[in-house]
């Protein structure tokens, strides 16, 4: 199992995602300018948007509520189960993985892994670029807010799963292959 490439390639993936537990994915930045100045600061990742700065004054919760009600169901804790979507991509990494001595099984898992990544990478993406545009469509004509998207490493760590699946597809396809050369020379 562990000779195979491929095997490698498909533990590096999941390490990738196993690691998005760990790190967020982008954090949004809100800043007030106007008469109260206020900055808000939040992190989107495994547990969904996690506020990193402390509300000091009724101005700093005021903008906390306004900007992230939007994206958010409880702007106070703002949980969203995320982390089940990383363990669903880790578990169909983790079968690929566990699934070598079936090459064909294994080919399937690992191109439905690569389509779940391409599809989640894709989503929080647009999410990524969209969402300013989203948040200051529901905030009121008035408010003077400045809001900023930055990617984090999680960002980068999901898509760098994705290389890593394609050479284990390439991988498991070579080998498969091999066989069937093998089989036709019997």
């Amino acid at each position: 199992m562990i000779q195979r490439i491929q095997t490698i390639y498909l533990v590096l993936a999941f390490l990738c995602v196993a690691l998005l537990l760990q790190f967020p994915l982008f954090s949004v930045t809100a800043v007030s300018e106007g008469e109260y100045a206020a900055e808000v600061s939040a992190d989107f990742g495994a547990h969904g948007l996690i506020f990193t700065s402390q509300v000091n004054s009724a101005q700093d919760s005021l903008i906390q509520y306004t900007v992230f009600s939007s994206v958010a169901d409880n702007p106070k804790t703002a949980e969203f189960p995320v982390y089940l979507l990383y363990i669903t991509l880790a578990l169909f990494t983790a079968a690929a993985i566990l699934l070598y001595k079936k090459r064909k099984r294994q080919l399937l898992f690992a191109r439905l892994s690569l389509v779940l990544h391409i599809l989640v990478v894709v989503a929080l993406y647009a999410f990524y670029h969209f969402g300013t545009a989203a948040i200051k469509k529901t905030l009121p004509e008035t408010a003077e807010l400045t809001i900023t998207f930055g990617l984090e490493i999680g960002f980068y760590l999901m898509l760098a799963s994705i290389p890593f699946l394609i050479l284990a597809i390439r991988g498991i396809k070579s080998d498969e292959n091999l066989v069937k050369s093998l089989d036709r020379l019997r």
